[in-house]
């Protein structure tokens, strides 16, 4: 009996280990920067600023609390946030397209947006 150079499982093995490898270059694939911020409060634009000439920092303050949000270096982060988690702090500075600083317990999602889009990039 001739052996075969591969079975079906291992071609099933191979297109497996091909589909995970594809699905995670789409995800993990470098972002491109965004050139404004907007500033929701539930499902209301809240404010918008564009991040080569923002303000130092913006308060945004609902009836369940505040959150202070600093702009440096065409980015924004977090500062400071009266929730109980803190979560939304320590998120980081975000500068990419599609980034989002989110705080659940105040109701304020802060988004990154714009950016020029090309051929590759979509």
């Amino acid at each position: 009996m001739k052996r075969r150079w591969i079975t079906r499982t291992d071609a099933l093995v191979l297109v497996c280990l091909l589909a995970v490898i594809l699905v995670l270059f789409l995800v993990l694939r470098p972002k491109t920067a965004g050139d404004s911020v907007s500033v929701y409060v539930g499902n209301t634009l809240h404010a918008e600023f564009s991040l080569s000439n923002a303000p130092d920092s913006y308060t945004v303050t609902t009836e369940k609390g505040s959150l202070v949000l600093c702009f440096e270096d065409g980015a924004v982060s977090a500062k400071s946030a009266d929730c109980p988690d803190g979560v939304c702090v320590r998120t980081g500075s975000i500068s990419k397209r599609g980034e989002s600083i989110v705080c659940v317990p105040l109701g304020i999602c802060v988004t990154v947006e714009g950016g020029t889009l090309d051929g590759v990039t979509g």
